[in-house]
């Protein structure tokens, strides 16, 4: 006995002529999926050669060159110093009256 044989799937216990169909309507339909899938994949691996090539970051800290929220322009950095002393006087605490 190999060991496909001594496997306890249901579909050994079953009498050798539904065995048989079952056994070929399992490999028609990974055949069916194969046909599918096969030119699919070959479709998206071409296709990958399409999407244009980015360099990507080489390091792991800050990325070069100034934050993307700092201001850039004088008037941006006046509209933020009011924000920013607001936001001190919320972080400093205050003493118990």
């Amino acid at each position: 006995m190999t060991g496909v044989q001594t496997c306890a799937l249901p579909i050994y216990k079953l009498p050798q002529a539904v065995h048989h169909g079952v056994a070929a309507a399992y490999a028609e339909s990974i055949q069916t999926v194969f046909l599918i899938a096969a030119p699919i994949g070959f479709i998206a691996f071409f296709a990958s050669w399409l999407i244009p090539q980015v360099e990507l970051r080489r390091g792991v800290g800050a990325s070069p060159g100034p934050p993307a929220d700092a201001p850039t322009a004088a008037s941006d950095l006046a509209e933020r110093e009011p924000l920013e002393a607001v936001a001190t006087q919320r972080a400093t605490p205050t003493e118990p009256a």
